[in-house]
Formats: C-alpha cells, sequence, structure tokens
C-alpha cells in the first residue's frame, strides 16, 4: 500500500469509526484528525467536506459490506445459512467492532443528513433488503420483500436496544426469532 492510500485508509477508518459510534452530527473534521492521529490539514487536504468524507466512508462500506455477503453465500448453500451469516455480520459489528452499522447510525439522523448521504443510506437500505428479499424468496416465504423490511428493521432496532442497555441479548433476541421464522 502507498503512503497516499495508507493515508486515506487511516482517515476513512477514523471518521467511519466515529460515525458508526457517534453518527453523523457527533464528529467533526477535528474529531477526525484526532482519532486518526493526523493532522487537521491532512484531513482538509483530501476531503473538502465532511459529506465528500462520508461519501467516501460508505463508498469503502458497501464495497466491505457486500463482499462479504458474497463470501457468505459462496461459503453457504442453504438461505437460512446466509441469513445466519448476514446477522453474524451484524451482531459483530456491535460485539466485536462495538458499534451500530453505519447504515443504521445513519437512518437515525435521516433528516439532519445532506442528500447526497441521505441517498447512500437509502441505496445501501434498498440493496441490503433486496439481498434478505431474495434468501426469504428462496425459502419459499410468502411476501419476502416484507420479511426483508422487517427482518433489517428488526436488527438494527435490536442493535440500538442492546447498544442502550450494554447488554446484547436485545440483539440475539431478534436473531433467534429471526432464525425461527426462517424454519
Amino acid at each position: 500500500m502507498t503512503a497516499p492510500e495508507t493515508l486515506i485508509d487511516e482517515i476513512l477508518d477514523a471518521a467511519q469509526e466515529l460515525a458508526q459510534q457517534k453518527g453523523y452530527a457527533g464528529f467533526s473534521f477535528q474529531d477526525v484528525a484526532a482519532q486518526a492521529q493526523r493532522s487537521l490539514g491532512e484531513i482538509e487536504q483530501r476531503y473538502k467536506t465532511k459529506e465528500e468524507l462520508m461519501a467516501a466512508v460508505f463508498h469503502r462500506y458497501n464495497r466491505e459490506f457486500f463482499a462479504a455477503l458474497a463470501e457468505v453465500v459462496e461459503a453457504n448453500g442453504s438461505p437460512v445459512e446466509r441469513l445466519d451469516g448476514f446477522m453474524a455480520l451484524v451482531r459483530d459489528t456491535l460485539v466485536v467492532e462495538d458499534r451500530m452499522c453505519l447504515c443504521g447510525m445513519m437512518m437515525a439522523e435521516v433528516a439532519l443528513l445532506p442528500a447526497g448521504i441521505r441517498q447512500q443510506t437509502r441505496n445501501f437500505t434498498d440493496t441490503a433488503i433486496a439481498w434478505l428479499s431474495d434468501q426469504w424468496e428462496l425459502l419459499g416465504k410468502s411476501n419476502p420483500a416484507d420479511l426483508a423490511v422487517t427482518t433489517l428493521a428488526r436488527l438494527e432496532g435490536g442493535m440500538l436496544l442492546s447498544r442502550v442497555s450494554g447488554d446484547v441479548k436485545h440483539l440475539d433476541l431478534v436473531i433467534a426469532d429471526i432464525r425461527a421464522d426462517a424454519s
């Protein structure tokens, strides 16, 4: 990795972590510089606005998340196993990384977001719902699109409740319910 790519990755890592922990409104370029242990000038040289920075974060997040889902599909033959893989990605974000998923944090702040970031949030949500809908359809469930919407909503809500309470049991209850629905 070249030096500029390393710097950009450090900036994006810091911005993503802050966005997943505090939301879009909860951080500034100064916070990103401190988190990345870089100067404010290095951040401002590469990203002129917070929206531009978040667009880059979202682009990378989408690429990485959906690449991870492609690995889930490759490794798991059944739709139930694929749903488990999706839910494991969500759970690991909360438990291992101590963060909300980026999309969930942006959904919570949608009224505050610039139009471009709102659209990125919609795009991610639409793609996740389409993927989930495919799995429910493969399971032969009626209304797979509706099940996909409620699956994502339940997972995001479970993450929020678990984060507020400091106990992953809320998310685990949601995951258990979704698994039961898939059976």
